[in-house]
């Protein structure tokens, strides 16, 4: 008899054919990975020169007009100056508390600026106010001012330039003008040019440097020491790399005015790390994968092949020689068939349990990324930017300091806002705060109307749903020349221990075909960047609850849209649904 041919697939063509398809997603997955670690370096580069590039523009306009108003103070009280020179007692007298006065008047609002008239020949010194002139020149600053002012010769000839000086270990920024022997100066802590972004950049993983024109760092000295700055990198600016602090980006802003440069310095990836790790892990799970795959074949090779591969033998050796083979029997071709069956089944588990890890991992990849478009609002953060110079503008400094800390905490929770789950008490602060901002810079528009139940204050949600719900009402609500009104509650349903999440308006309410789409379960078309909120929203809650979240989106017989969400209520110390609040 003769024997039978070997099967065109055989069990080893197959393994060597799904060890292919592995190595070509792991592949896949490294470009992947690789083109997203660049294309986030250049995002969060460009993040960052967008708001250095912001802040030192305002931080340069703003000595400019220090320098036009000492100018001007000087220039416009010549008689004055001249007066509290060469004039009797009591010209004197009311000369130089005119001087004092104009000198307050112009610096009101500029606290942290220290202005003074110093007169060559006499020495006398005329500032605001007379204490805080007093500490001064108890504490020697004062004094090495003025000899600053004195001993320089470029103050004296470039009407443009400020200079720096350093006392008690503190840098300072200088402007001075001379007329007639008077002097009008002011000067400033180095260190305040760059409190604003440092309010914005408090991360550990960011780090804001004063630097000289001559490349001397100014402020931050701790921070380039720890991270091993030197000239040349903080120079040239881009992405370096130095050990232990990885991977380093340096943003610089040079002025022609100060003599000064601001660079912001930001360690690996900054807000955009998460993703970075989460991108590691799914790559790490597929050579893990392909590692496991590599010993399964050795071992099934080794222990299952080779066995089965010379219990055939024997088969077909019984074929052809019956006689010295008698002792195989029908029971042994019967096990055969039973281990040949568990195998194939244990095969066909392992590929699905590994497809379905692999598709878990994308989806929450999808999700992370939808998640950061949400945060991603740079137009809004320039808007609340400029609103807040126009308040300071006009001389509403209270107003726009609200504005300012209501922007840093707004900023400072979309950072920090990844996947996991948040408190309601945490979510609706941050709603306070977007209603706090557009009051501010659109008074007379939108009003709010927030009613959270007691029980729901620690119940943990996904970020930025009932943001992205009171958002929508904003956005796509509004009608010209009306109120707009956006009532958002959160209470605790008494059937089943649910946590009811409300957001209506009085708007012009949802498109009906939008209505139709979304009863039928599906999702509007998100192909031009648009409709990814409400997306967002449904598949986080299918995500983490499944079938037990609800969410509706109808329009209001009374007029308006309304979004309404019901999911179990979880609460952050045990990550357990609860029937009932406490």
């Amino acid at each position: 008899m003769r024997r039978r041919k070997q099967h065109e697939y055989s069990f080893a063509a197959r393994q060597r054919a799904m060890f292919a398809a592995l190595l070509i997603v792991a592949l896949l997955d490294l470009a992947v990975s690789g083109i997203s670690v660049r294309k986030i370096g250049q995002e969060t580069t460009e993040q960052m020169r967008m708001l250095t590039s912001l802040h030192t523009s305002l931080v340069y306009e703003e000595c400019d007009r220090v320098g036009y108003d000492m100018r001007r103070l000087l220039m416009e009280n010549m008689d004055a100056t001249a007066a509290a020179q060469h004039g009797s007692e009591r010209e004197k007298i009311y000369a130089k508390g005119n001087l004092i006065d104009r000198l307050t008047y112009s610096f009101g609002n500029r606290e942290v600026y220290h202005p003074f008239f110093y007169f060559e020949k006499t020495g006398e010194v005329l500032g605001r106010p007379w204490v805080d002139m007093q500490d001064e020149k108890e504490r020697g600053i004062l004094d090495r001012v003025i000899e600053e002012v004195t001993g320089r010769e470029e103050l004296k000839t470039d009407l443009q330039q400020w200079i720096s000086f350093s006392h008690d270990d503190v840098y300072y920024m200088l402007r001075a003008y001379c007329y007639n022997d008077v002097w009008i100066a002011c000067y400033v802590p180095a260190d305040h040019l760059i409190d604003a972004l440092r309010q914005v950049y408090q991360d550990e993983e960011y780090q804001v440097l004063l630097l000289h024109g001559d490349g001397e760092i100014l402020s931050g000295q701790e921070t380039a020491n720890a991270w091993r700055l030197d000239e040349e990198m903080l120079a040239a600016g881009g992405a370096w790399r130095r050990w232990p602090a990885g991977r380093i980006q340096i943003v610089k802003e040079d002025s022609a005015v100060l003599d000064i440069s601001i660079a912001v310095v930001m360690r690996g990836y900054g807000g955009f790390q998460r993703i970075l790790i989460l991108q590691a892990v799914v790559l790490f799970m597929v050579m893990v994968t392909l590692g496991a795959f590599v010993l399964m074949t050795v071992y099934t090779r080794s222990r299952i092949i080779a066995p089965v591969q010379k219990f055939v033998k024997g088969l077909l050796d019984y074929a052809d020689h019956e006689a010295e083979n008698g002792e195989l029997t029908v029971s042994d071709i019967h096990e055969l068939e039973q281990i040949n069956e568990q195998f194939r089944r244990f095969v066909h588990q392992i590929g699905a349990l590994k497809i379905d890890i692999y598709e878990e991992k994308l989806q929450r990849q999808k999700l992370e990324m939808d998640n950061m478009k949400l945060q991603l609002k740079p137009h809004f953060f320039l808007n609340n930017l400029s609103q807040i110079h126009r308040l300071l503008q006009v001389g509403r400094v209270a107003e726009a300091q609200g504005m300012c800390m209501a922007s840093i905490r707004y900023l400072r929770y979309l950072f920090s806002a990844g996947m996991d789950a948040v408190r309601v008490s945490e979510s609706i602060e941050h709603v306070n705060d977007y209603f706090e901002i557009m009051k501010l810079r659109y008074p007379d528009e939108v009003e709010a109307d927030i009613y959270v139940d007691e029980k729901a204050g620690d119940c943990v949600l996904p970020p930025l749903m009932i943001q992205t719900l009171v958002e929508n009402s904003y956005k796509y609500g509004k009608l010209p020349e009306r109120l707009l009104e956006i009532s958002v509650t959160v209470e605790v349903l008494p059937e089943g221990g649910l946590l009811c999440i409300n957001v209506s308006d009085n708007g012009r309410g949802y498109p009906e075909e939008y209505i139709r789409i979304w009863e039928q379960g599906k999702d509007l078309d998100q192909s031009e960047g648009s409709h990814i909120g409400i997306a967002n929203i449904r598949a986080r809650l299918q995500y983490t609850y499944g079938e037990q979240a609800k969410a509706r989106f109808y329009n209001s017989p009374m007029g308006g849209a309304v979004a309404e969400i019901r999911v179990p209520m979880q609460f952050q110390q045990t990550g357990q649904e609860s029937g009932q609040g406490d």
